[in-house]
């Protein structure tokens, strides 16, 4: 399905999780400061 939304040559990764190795940015980081750990997760 995602090929059709997407322009030919565009490139497309699925994932179910996050990496450990992710990081927010600042904006991001301030965004979810507040939510539980459960909410901050997602």
């Amino acid at each position: 399905m995602i090929e059709r939304v997407l322009p030919e040559g565009a490139t497309w990764v699925e994932a179910f999780d996050d990496p450990a190795e992710a990081t927010l940015f600042p904006e991001e980081e301030a965004a979810i400061a507040a939510p539980v750990d459960k909410r901050r997760r997602e």
